[in-house]
C-alpha cells in the first residue's frame, strides 16, 4: 500500500475507531532471522485481512535480538478476527517458540 491509499483509508476512518497496536519483540539469542521472516509472512497475510490497514514488522539495527511491531486496525473487532484465522494462528505459534520476550501496546 502506499502512502496515498494508506491517507485515504484513514481519512474514511474515525480516530476513536481505530485500533492500534505496537510490540517490541525480543528473539531467544541465535533466531532473530527466522523470527523475523516469519513475522513478516504472518505481517503479509494480515495485511490481506478485512479491516486491516497496515501492519508493519521490523528490525532494530543496534539491537539485531529485537523486532518491532506497528498494527492499524479498522477497529477492535477486525483484529479479533484476524486472530481466529489458521494460517496465520499457525505462524504465530512457531513464533512463540522462538520469542524470548514481548512489550506490547493496545490502544
Amino acid at each position: 500500500m502506499n502512502s496515498s491509499q494508506l491517507k485515504e483509508r484513514l481519512n474514511n476512518r474515525s480516530a476513536k475507531d481505530i485500533h492500534i497496536r505496537s510490540g517490541r519483540i525480543k528473539a531467544r539469542k541465535g533466531h532473530a532471522e527466522e523470527l523475523f521472516l516469519i513475522l513478516k509472512e504472518a505481517a503479509e497475510r494480515m495485511q490481506t485481512l478485512n479491516g486491516n490497514i497496515l501492519y508493519l514488522v521490523n528490525g532494530e539495527t543496534e539491537n539485531r535480538e529485537m523486532i518491532n511491531t506497528f498494527e492499524l486496525w479498522e477497529s477492535r473487532e477486525h483484529h479479533k478476527h484476524s486472530l481466529a484465522n489458521s494460517e496465520i494462528m499457525l505462524l504465530f505459534t512457531k513464533a512463540l517458540m522462538l520469542v524470548e520476550t514481548t512489550d506490547l501496546d493496545h490502544k
